[in-house]
């Protein structure tokens, strides 16, 4: 397109200045090379590594090298080398090369060489091949040999590590491609004149000797190094191009790998870093892991300082989502490090603290959970049916799983929400954390939990509870609103395979301190006691396989449960309390006997594997071989309120009356009285509610509760949902499954009692399967003998 066109137009230079740039290149180059002073010409292999084919490349050729180093790195040194064998071909079988090989009329152009008559200007080509990356079968004369300073006298060890660097340095050629081709494919589709910027790789081989010498080798190149990123998350300067490089090589390899360290001249680049993870990587690149490498924590310490740039959105790339905070950060600017990008968390106005407490103490700045911003902590926002699931036949999540590439970039929330909990990314005292960075902590946690990594769920779930959490963001606190959430975090993280979750959720249930003890709470908790003997039989939490550990390819809380593993469950014991649940509280379900067998039958095979357990293992037997189903239980008031009923008892003889009721009214209160302790604690709150609302209609200064409406609201609509039920009452409090409303005894009450005798109309007069409906015209009037049968009711209700 013209705007293509124009744009290579203003690109290119005046042919005046290219020369009189190369001719001062050809000076700085001649002046590099003046000092070389080879030793004998010496016959090795070079080899190369070919990314697509997987394989390595050989040759035999005839080097030079510099006797002596001319410069020196933090773990390299470098010598000047030149090949003098230009026309080598591959060696096959026992093939040698020539005695007398053919020497080109540019190999021995470089100053100092040890040959006779040797020119001593370097040729154009020598020149040109320091400047710029050769194509593809063109050689070069002018090379860089490098080693190790220490440890090269282990050959074998060396040899790998050069082996590695050749590798890593092919794949980053690979790559650089790929971002290429990419890159000009994507402009063309935009067509709004913004040029393609190409970047490249140089590429190295590995020189191995016939005394087992190794020497890792790449072109020479003339320049100025510039440094963009480092390998820690150090982002130096402005420009863009290396930046987006480094990103794409990680979207592109779909989390498996990033290219970093990025180094060079201009926009060639050289001696980079690969952060990956070797079990996710295929072929001999399994093999070339290194020290440098960081893996999960050098993917978040990138991910954690980078920003969005227009190279990133040109190339249609994701955006890895940043804390407010963060963002309000000021843009990695030049020589920037990590510690520089955290300086501005340090300030309490980044972000919004309205809820937030900023109290100090010794720790630090304090934060409530719920006050943190651009998070969803509803209880109601986390469903477990939309995390990933479990592959059928996976083994339980534990510590000694592979990271799936699906979680990868939750792991790096992760890490970053633990690396501001170590202090790694704090600009002052590592011992405190500001408000900003626990907000951005929380995020990351939360961010990760979302995508359904196990450790955040069972992290942030730590944080919702009122368990003690001062091994991770001990600073932030929550209150009694986000137990519900605590439950949620639970349940998810039941769903995505950890096995501590169903015990501690189970726990949490049954002691009725995060939720009512409804029928349906109880049913939840015996099917998670029977998940966790289903799965815990199998694998027992914390056991050492003697496996070696992952490392640097999961994050660093990589199988921790945060203290959840501490619900004091054991497989025989959670089958035993599920048994228990189906013959007391849940006996009134059907097929509740027979579950409870098959339950007490489980027990009893799992402690029969364990010698200390075989009393136990009886027991469970006995429990699992009765023929007959234990008596109903008999469920006992409320604790608060048994000594109200004893002290009824003793003061006056009150009549017992049995009510049996039938048809819609009987359907009606049992379904009400679902949720209760007893149909008797059913009937009492009906009975208030309705006097509240007598009361109240009569003096209007009488203000009926949020609680009472609902229940009046409820019953008159006709609504059977246990949830109509009022949610606070104070005969409630502790809810267990209530018992058929038929023939069952009733509390007594005093005929002084203000009590309406229509409190049957209350439950309504109509019911959707009832055969005869009732005349519109008659409801809100008693009920005749034959919708209740004992009329003795009529009399408590005088």
């Amino acid at each position: 397109a013209k705007g293509n066109c124009a744009a290579e137009e203003k690109r290119r230079l005046k042919p005046a200045l290219v020369l009189e740039h190369a001719r001062h290149c050809r000076k700085q180059i001649q002046q590099k090379w003046a000092s070389f002073e080879p030793g004998p010409s010496q016959i090795c292999t070079k080899r190369y590594y070919d990314v697509t084919g997987d394989q390595w490349v050989e040759e035999r050729i005839i080097v030079e090298i510099d006797q002596k180093p001319f410069g020196k790195g933090a773990i390299r040194e470098c010598f000047r080398m030149k090949e003098v064998n230009l026309e080598a071909r591959p060696i096959v079988g026992d093939q040698e090369l020539p005695t007398s090989p053919k020497m080109s009329p540019m190999a021995n152009c470089s100053p100092g060489a040890s040959t006779p008559g040797s020119c001593k200007r370097l040729s154009f080509a020598a020149v040109a091949g320091g400047l710029v990356e050769m194509r593809h079968g063109e050689r070069r004369q002018l090379w860089v040999a490098k080693r190790s300073m220490k440890g090269f006298e282990d050959l074998q060890e060396h040899r790998k590590e050069c082996s590695v660097d050749v590798m890593h340095q092919a794949m980053a050629k690979h790559c650089a491609e790929q971002y290429n081709a990419a890159l000009r494919k994507r402009l063309r589709e935009l067509n709004d004149g913004h040029y393609a910027h190409q970047i490249d790789f140089l590429l190295t081989h590995m020189l191995e000797f016939d005394d087992g010498r190794t020497f890792g080798s790449e072109a020479f190149l003339f320049g100025n190094y510039i440094k963009h990123n480092n390998n820690s998350g150090g982002t130096m300067g402005c420009k863009k191009t290396p930046q987006a490089f480094s990103y794409f090589t990680f979207i592109s390899s779909q989390r498996r790998r990033m290219i970093v360290d990025i180094q060079g001249i201009d926009d060639l680049y050289t001696d980079p870093v690969i952060h990956f993870l070797p079990s996710h990587a295929t072929g001999s690149f399994k093999e070339a892991d290194s020290s440098v490498n960081l893996g999960i924590r050098g993917f978040a310490l990138f991910l954690w300082s980078h920003r969005y740039n227009d190279v990133d959105r040109a190339l249609g790339m994701p955006i890895f989502p940043l804390a407010r905070s963060e963002l309000e950060t000021p843009v990695p600017d030049e020589k920037t490090k990590i510690r520089d990008l955290a300086q501005g968390l340090g300030l309490v106005t980044l972000t919004s603290r309205r809820d937030s407490d900023t109290s100090f103490g010794p720790k630090g700045s304090r934060l409530r959970l719920s006050s943190v911003p651009d998070v969803d902590l509803r209880a109601s926002s986390w469903d477990a049916a939309s995390l990933p699931k479990q592959k059928e036949g996976a083994p339980p999540w534990s510590a000694k799983n592979t990271l799936p590439l699906e979680l990868v970039d939750a792991a790096c929330h992760m890490e970053i929400a633990f690396m501001y909990d170590e202090g790694r990314l704090s600009s002052g005292d590592s011992a405190v954390r500001t408000v900003a960075e626990l907000e951005a902590a929380v995020f990351h946690l939360a961010q990760a939990a979302r995508q359904g990594l196990p450790e955040a769920l069972l992290a942030l779930a730590r944080l919702a509870s009122d368990r003690e959490h001062d091994d991770f963001l001990a600073q932030v606190t929550s209150s009694e609103k986000e137990r519900s959430l605590c439950l949620a975090l639970l349940e998810c993280a039941a769903a995505v395979g950890v096995v501590a979750a169903h015990g501690a959720l189970a726990r949490l249930i049954l002691d009725s301190s995060y939720c009512r003890r409804t029928t349906a709470e109880v049913k939840r908790a015996a099917d998670h006691l029977e998940s966790y003997g289903n799965k815990a039989a199998s694998v027992q939490e914390g056991e050492d396989t003697g496996d070696e550990p992952l490392k640097h390819e999961v994050c660093s809380r990589h199988g921790c449960l945060f203290g959840w593993e501490a619900h004091g469950w054991e497989a025989h014991s959670a089958y035993a309390r599920a048994a228990e649940l189906y013959e007391t509280d849940l006996w009134h379900e059907e097929g509740s006997w027979e579950k409870a067998k098959e339950l007490w039958s489980m027990a009893a095979e799992i402690a029969m594997e364990d010698p200390k357990l075989g009393k136990q293992a009886m027991r469970y037997s006995e429990r699992a071989e009765r023929e007959e189903p234990p008596p109903e239980p008999e469920l006992s008031p409320e604790p608060e309120k048994a000594e109200v009923a004893e002290e009824a008892t003793e003061e006056d003889d009150i009549e017992e009356i049995k009510l049996s009721l039938k048809g819609s009214v009987a359907a009606r209160f049992r379904d009400f009285a679902s949720s209760y302790l007893t149909p008797e604690a059913a009937l009492d709150e009906l009975m208030q509610c309705w006097a509240r609302k007598s009361r109240a209609s009569s003096n209007k200064s009488v203000r009926i509760g949020e609680t009472e409406t609902r229940v009046m609201n409820a019953l008159e609509e006709g609504q059977t949902s246990p949830s109509a039920s009022p949610a606070s009452s104070a005969d409630c409090k502790s809810p267990v499954p209530a018992t058929e409303a038929t023939d069952t005894p009733s509390a007594g009450y005093s005929s002084s009692e203000p009590y309406d005798d229509d409190i049957w109309g209350m439950l309504g007069s109509e019911a959707a399967g009832d055969e005869s409906p009732q005349d519109e015209s008659k409801q809100g009037v008693a009920p005749s003998k034959d919708d209740v049968i004992d009329e003795d009711v009529w009399s408590m209700l005088a």
